[in-house]
């Protein structure tokens, strides 16, 4: 109910609204602030604080291309507001897609894999981005092999708060408020040495592994989890069974 709100007042200002149905109507072809700010006759400032209200409510995607930022319409974005008005979802249900956000030492490798993969087999049911404790360190390498297995390596970032925050690391790791489920999943770090084959084939292994989490992680029936069940299930993934496949040889 809380995101019914949130959506619901972000549309309730008549210019946010005209820049939704703009999107909307653009069929989920990313749009260039500068061409939204010409068709509709809003000022770029303006503008830009209208698609961060949009972005955090959760009606407006966002991605980089080169020096351009480019927003388009959630998929799913106008049929969970109708279900919300008309109370057509379950008491309780939790509205998609699910946001997570995966993390670890600096956002290298393990939480770009993981999030790249999640973006593939989950949507639209999940939307995952990557991020670091530390500042992000961009792994050419891990780079290499997203790209190498059909990925697009710039596309990682996440518009709006997470709802579930998944560690893939030890390190202390500051959390947003209203605060989302946080999960820690146990994973080495993947320290590429001898040489760039070396490096390419751990990674590739750790990739691998990955995937048997992730697989399981898109399977669960989240809309139907409260947050404790959520926390449990993404817990249970991460346990010794799967931590025993997803170690890297």
């Amino acid at each position: 109910m809380d995101r019914l709100v949130c959506s619901l007042a972000a549309l309730g200002h008549p210019q946010r609204l005209a820049v939704w149905r703009y999107l909307c109507a653009s069929g989920g072809d990313p749009v260039a602030a500068g061409a939204l700010s010409q068709a509709l006759g809003i000022r770029p400032s303006t503008l830009s604080a209208y698609l961060a209200r949009l972005c955090d409510a959760g009606l407006v995607t966002q991605h980089c291309a080169g020096t351009s930022r480019l927003y388009a319409a959630r998929p799913g974005a106008l049929d969970d507001l109708l279900d919300g008005v008309r109370g057509g979802a379950a008491a309780g249900a939790r509205a998609l897609p699910l946001r997570t956000l995966f993390v670890c030492r600096d956002g290298g490798a393990r939480s770009r894999f993981a999030a790249a993969q999640l973006n593939r087999i989950g949507r639209p049911r999940f939307v995952a981005a990557s991020g670091g404790v530390h500042p992000p360190r961009r792994d050419p390498l891990a780079d290499q092999l997203l790209q190498a297995r059909g990925h697009d390596p710039a596309r990682l970032g996440l518009a709006a708060a997470p709802d579930l925050i998944i560690r893939l690391t030890r390190a202390p790791c500051p959390v947003p408020q209203p605060g989302p489920v946080v999960v820690h999943w146990a994973l080495p770090d993947p320290v590429a040495s001898g040489g760039v084959i070396a490096g390419l084939s751990r990674l590739g292994a750790l990739y691998d592994a990955l995937s048997f989490r992730v697989a399981a992680l898109a399977a669960l029936p989240v809309e139907r989890l409260d947050d404790a069940a959520l926390q449990r299930a993404v817990a249970e993934i991460g346990g010794p069974q799967t931590r025993a496949q997803a170690r890297p040889a």
